[in-house]
C-alpha cells in the first residue's frame, strides 16, 4: 500500500513526468471502437484515459485508491470518481450492480492488483468489451539488471495466458 501513499503525495507533479504512461492511454483509447457510452476506468488517476476520450459519454465511472489522484480527476455530470481499491469487495458489488458497462478500461494501473487473475475475473462479468494495458516484468528490466532485485510486475506471457481464461482477447506487447 506503500505505493497508493506515494501516488496521492506525488500526484501534482506525478501529472506532469507520467509522459510514457500518457502515451499508453493515447495508445489505448486509439483501440477503442464504437464509441462507448458507459465506461468503468480501473485506476483512473489524473483522468488520462477520460481526457482522450473524443466522444460523448452517457456515463463514466473511474476508480483510484491515490485520493491525491481522484481529486485532479476532471469532474463533469456524467463523471464519478471513487476514491477505492479496485479489488475491495465492496466496490466490485457496486460495480456488479452498476452493470453492464460498454466497456471496462485500465491504463498502466492493474499490475499494482495483489491478486490480478481474480481481477480480471471480475472485470469479465461487467463487459464483453475491455481493454487494459499492464505494465509488465520487463519494465525497468535495466532497473531490476542493476540492483540485482526481482521484478514485482506480472509476466507478459503468464499475464496473457491468465486472461485468455476469461476473455477472448487480442493483444499487443509494446515497449516504450
Amino acid at each position: 500500500m506503500k505505493h497508493i501513499k506515494e501516488f496521492s503525495r506525488q500526484a501534482d507533479s506525478y501529472t506532469q513526468t507520467n509522459i510514457v504512461q500518457k502515451k499508453v492511454a493515447t495508445h489505448l483509447i486509439s483501440k477503442v471502437k464504437n464509441s462507448p457510452k458507459k465506461i468503468l476506468d480501473l485506476g483512473c488517476g489524473a483522468g488520462d484515459i477520460y481526457n482522450k476520450i473524443d466522444w460523448k459519454l452517457d456515463k463514466f465511472i473511474g476508480v483510484d485508491s491515490a485520493k491525491g489522484m481522484c481529486n485532479l480527476h476532471p469532474k463533469d455530470n456524467i463523471v464519478s470518481i471513487l476514491n477505492n481499491n479496485f479489488e475491495d469487495l465492496n466496490f466490485q458489488k457496486k460495480m456488479i450492480s452498476e452493470a453492464p458497462f460498454d466497456l471496462v478500461i485500465s491504463s498502466s494501473a492493474l499490475q499494482w492488483a495483489k491478486e490480478i487473475e481474480s481481477l480480471i475475473a471480475f472485470a469479465s462479468t461487467l463487459s464483453k468489451n475491455i481493454a487494459f494495458s499492464i505494465f509488465t516484468s520487463r519494465t525497468f528490466e535495466d532497473i531490476y539488471k542493476i540492483s540485482g532485485l526481482k521484478s514485482f510486475l506480472p509476466n507478459a506471457n503468464e499475464l496473457i495466458k491468465t486472461t485468455k481464461k476469461y476473455l477472448d482477447i487480442k493483444y499487443e506487447l509494446k515497449i516504450y
